[in-house]
């Protein structure tokens, strides 16, 4: 099955590479999100892949969706502890 838009949310795995510690930044770059989930994430579809705004990664309903080691590190270093970050995967990276 190939991965897209439509279908990366459903029973995925997928490892994000970090993208931005700023929604303000993200916006201006990005424009508005695509999707905005129930429980505060945000979602833009570009072309390859998708970026994701969220402060919860790990088990997300039916996925399993991770930060990069290198993504971690600048979770965990920055003044965010656990808050809010930008991670982005292609397409091509989701797995079922």
């Amino acid at each position: 099955m190939i991965i897209n838009r439509t279908n990366f949310h459903s029973n995925t795995k997928a490892t994000f590479e970090y993208k931005s510690s700023s929604l303000d930044k993200l916006i201006k770059q990005y424009g508005k999100p695509n999707h905005n989930s129930e429980t505060g994430s945000k979602y833009w579809y570009l072309e390859e892949g998708v970026i994701r705004w969220s402060d919860h990664w790990g088990k997300v309903k039916d996925c399993k969706w991770k930060m990069s080691r290198a993504m971690k590190h600048s979770y965990s270093n920055t003044e965010l502890k656990g808050g809010f970050i930008g991670g982005y995967c292609l397409f091509t990276n989701f797995t079922n």
